[in-house]
């Protein structure tokens, strides 16, 4: 049985833990890439991209990981806060089916500030790469032909590209809402 000392200092060491901001360090997936914004056609390398920025790989014919995500993402970014410091990124995996206008129309259908980032084979993989990120084409015996098995992180990139947090799929929107104003704190 705690004292009254013991239970103060007990729930004044959690409350002083539980409300310390992160440190945010870099991740180290260091590299560069180079990818078209769908948005103006032009080549970005990493750190010409719109950031700070909440990336995320997938693609637009994707059954259900990639929508949820870009919902999710809504519902997290409803703090206007959060909306107007960071920016979406769309990372299309899948090139021969996602053309600018589709993976446009596809963004359009979320209400997000999202920006689509498309390219060749070589340089998404690059990009895939660089970031750590894994994607596997499924052959499939349906009208869609193939299903990409792909990384689910949501990657938060600071002012210079770094990557500085990984949200799992499925991370409570208060959750990611606290750890983005955290982030913002730090002026990163």
């Amino acid at each position: 049985m705690l004292n009254r000392k013991q239970g103060f200092t007990l729930i004044f060491s959690f409350f002083v833990f539980c409300t310390r901001p992160r440190a945010f360090p870099d991740l180290g997936l260091e590299g560069d890439f180079r990818l078209k914004n769908i948005n103006t056609g032009s080549y970005l390398s990493r750190r010409e991209l719109p950031l700070p920025a909440l990336l995320f790989m997938g693609y637009t014919s994707c059954p259900d990981i990639c929508p949820m995500t870009l919902t999710h993402l809504q519902k997290v970014l409803q703090d206007p806060k959060l909306k107007d410091n960071f920016h979406v990124l769309f990372l299309s995996l899948d090139p021969q089916r996602d053309g600018e206008e589709k993976l446009k129309s596809y963004l359009s259908y979320f209400k997000l500030n999202a920006t689509g980032l498309t390219g060749t084979k070589q340089e998404i993989d690059r990009a895939v790469t660089v970031l750590g990120g894994h994607y596997e084409i499924v052959k499939q015996g349906s009208a869609l032909e193939y299903l990409i098995d792909h990384s689910t992180y949501i990657y938060l990139l600071d002012k210079e590209a770094k990557v500085r947090y990984l949200f799992r799929h499925g991370e409570e929107v208060k959750t990611m809402q606290k750890v983005l104003r955290d982030f913002l704190k730090k002026g990163l």
